[in-house]
């Protein structure tokens, strides 16, 4: 696998949120926080805020519910998902 999408199997890349206001990053709990809030949990992990920065690709199918690989563009560093 390419150097640079090592992101996306890292077991240990945290999930930050990104505070609009400063541009600081918040830690979170990531699978776990979700987990914890019970069956809508992504929806009220994404209510606190939808920006984020790091995590890997359990991460991204737990908040965005993309199950398969034709939903996820991967350009540069940042991937796009197709909601629908």
């Amino acid at each position: 696998m390419h150097a640079s999408l090592s992101f996306l199997v890292d077991p240990y890349f945290n999930l930050f949120r990104v505070i609009h206001k400063d541009g600081s990053l918040l830690n979170t709990d990531g699978l776990f926080e979700i987990e914890a809030m019970g069956e809508n949990g992504a929806q009220l992990f994404l209510k606190v805020g939808k920006i984020l920065q790091g995590g890997n690709w359990k991460h991204l199918t737990a908040l965005l519910k993309a199950e398969a690989g034709e939903q996820m563009l991967y350009v540069g560093e940042t991937i796009f998902i197709l909601m629908s």
